[in-house]
């Protein structure tokens, strides 16, 4: 589980997250979307893993975080990183998060093959993170983003 938390956290800024290193698996219901846009519908199926995210005791996210730190260190060395820790990235990548744009409107999709592609290429160009940010709606995203800048203030 720890590998899968490091490995996924160091991933979210990149453009793919692999599946088999998630330390959650699939949803259990399927993306939906519109004709154009994500369905607004599609936000619940994020709800269980945002709630369970953001509504935890602070305070015992903070010290399940500080103890297991060391194992979370180890685990990033071995990963490829021997001369840089852990904390760092997670700061970098809450920050890269909160830098997510907020659209006014859905963006825009288009469905070139089988899966799902924003219209507007600055979307597109998004990492998975951020990505995933947009999917799961603004309030939702909100939230994420509320509890992240929380997170931060308290391994900072």
């Amino acid at each position: 589980m720890i590998d899968r938390i490091v490995a996924t956290v160091d991933n979210l800024p990149r453009s793919h997250v692999a599946e088999q290193v998630r330390p959650v698996g699939r949803l259990p219901s399927e993306f939906q979307a519109g004709e154009t846009a994500i369905d607004p519908a599609n936000y619940e199926r994020y709800l269980p893993l945002i709630d369970m995210f953001t509504l935890a005791d602070p305070d015992v996210v903070t010290d399940l975080y500080r103890r297991y730190y060391p194992l979370l260190q180890k685990s990033y060395e071995d990963l490829g990183y021997p001369n840089a820790y852990f904390n760092d990235r997670v700061v970098q990548v809450i920050d890269h998060l909160l830098s997510t744009p907020e659209p006014a409107e859905p963006p825009k999709l288009v469905r070139p093959h089988v899966l799902y592609e924003y219209e507007d290429a600055e979307f597109a160009a998004l990492s998975s993170g951020q990505k995933l940010l947009l999917r799961m709606g603004p309030e939702n995203a909100g939230r994420v983003k509320r509890a992240l800048a929380e997170l931060r203030a308290r391994i900072t």
